[in-house]
């Protein structure tokens, strides 16, 4: 047996070392068996390393992973995440980035080489000769590109943005490394292995999510709608708005920054009768499964009503404001983006970034750094990209005239106040 062991892994580093399109059809089924549990183990430790690397790397803030798609995986069922994981994605995968690393399965290539038929049958077999000669001389830069190009597909997984982007080929190694050996396995015996160690490497991953997915401070999770919250250690880090067209993922968010930002008004604009838990720090996430399509802000109220135990009421007052005047619309137009992506706005003491949001989400913003109540004057249609340094309110005012073309300018208003009231002011 432990010699078996040692041929296993000895074949799998001479492949790596040198790959080459060659099956191997002298192996039992047992064989078989064995050197995909040897080639699953070496996948997980592997895998689990450099997740580790990857959470050290992540906690000096050089990048974020935080996979808001895996976490809406908690409002499917267990059957829907088992077979959307285990089986649908797989197998989608597999006939995508592994099925053609067998030169007899390369479809496509097959297909365009035959095409040259109609030039003669000599010209035809001169053709796919030198073809297969650069397939075969060339098929270690054909083997791992595929297994990159898997690894890179998934950093769709998360909200792109430049430092995702540049450690893009660390933050993917995970999947580099198991599309390395879901090839080897393809090419050595066949599509199957590969898929079956695929399948298995995506089911240690969603585990979490089928056996202890459930510990929730609450949740709700209907035919129309998902939502839950959940209260998390206070860190000093930024808080996370991601905003889709049917969901919300709000990550390490202030209680009262969570009641504004679903009402519609500002954090400085919220009130309440019991500060100490509006400080307390929260994870939320909702999502619209329902035709609509659309996010239910009067859902997600009354379930954080319910779940926190408060009721709200409405006092409008004469409040310093500023009113946010569009002067330049050809500047503002230059910053307009055509992205469906959802929009991302992560505000901290000293800068604003402000990606694919309208104008009266770019206002939030800027009263999110301003502690000063903004509305538009002017309403114009789009979504922007905006950055901005918010250490100082007058540069604010000055970067949004020259940059933006966009003016705040004081005034005195009607403003609502949003007063929340616990029942339990313990």
């Amino acid at each position: 047996m432990i010699k078996l062991i040692k041929n296993s892994y000895r074949e799998l580093f001479l492949f790596l070392k040198k790959p080459v399109d060659k099956p191997d059809n002298n192996t039992t089924l047992n064989e078989k068996i064995l050197k995909l549990f040897l080639i699953l183990i070496l996948d997980l430790v592997i895998s689990t390393i450099i997740i580790l690397l990857l959470s050290i790397l992540e906690k000096y803030g050089l990048f974020s992973t935080e996979n808001y798609k895996l976490e809406l995986l908690k409002s499917m069922s267990k059957s829907e995440v088992i077979i959307l994981c285990i089986i649908v994605i797989p197998i989608i995968e597999e006939l995508i980035f592994r099925l053609y690393l067998r030169y007899k399965n390369n479809y496509l290539l097959r297909l365009l080489v035959s095409l040259f038929y109609i030039t003669g049958r000599n010209r035809k077999n001169l053709i796919e000769k030198r073809i297969k000669k650069i397939w075969y001389s060339k098929y270690g830069y054909i083997f791992y590109f595929s297994a990159i190009l898997f690894g890179f597909v998934h950093i769709l997984n998360y909200d792109l943005n430049k430092n995702l982007l540049i450690f893009m080929p660390i933050i993917t190694l995970p999947q580099i490394f198991v599309g390395i050996l879901a090839g080897y396995l393809r090419v050595r015996f066949n599509l199957i292995w590969g898929y079956l160690l695929h399948a298995i490497h995506n089911l240690v991953c969603v585990l979490p999510f089928l056996f202890i997915g459930n510990n929730y401070d609450d949740l709700t999770n209907t035919d129309n709608y998902f939502i839950k919250i959940e209260e998390t250690v206070q860190e000093e880090t930024n808080p996370k708005f991601n905003i889709y067209r049917d969901s919300i993922y709000v990550r390490k968010a202030k209680l009262k920054n969570i009641i504004a930002f679903t009402n519609n008004t500002n954090v400085f604009l919220v009130e309440s009768n019991n500060i100490r838990k509006m400080d307390k720090e929260y994870n939320l996430t909702y999502k619209n499964k329902s035709d609509s399509n659309f996010i239910n802000r009067k859902v997600i109220n009354k379930y954080l009503m319910d779940s926190c135990n408060y009721k709200i009421n409405w006092e409008s007052r004469p409040t310093k404001s500023w009113k946010l005047v569009v002067e330049d619309s050809l500047k503002l137009i230059s910053y307009r983006t055509d992205s469906v992506r959802g929009s991302y706005v992560n505000v901290s003491k000293d800068s604003a970034s402000i990606h694919r949001v309208e104008l009266n989400g770019i206002a939030y913003a800027i009263q999110e750094s301003t502690s000063k109540n903004i509305f538009l004057k002017d309403k114009i249609d789009g979504r922007y990209n905006i950055k901005l340094n918010t250490a100082d309110t007058t540069d604010i005012k000055k970067q949004l005239r020259s940059i933006y073309g966009l003016n705040l300018t004081d005034t005195i208003a009607e403003v609502n106040h949003l007063i929340i009231n616990f029942e339990n002011i313990k």
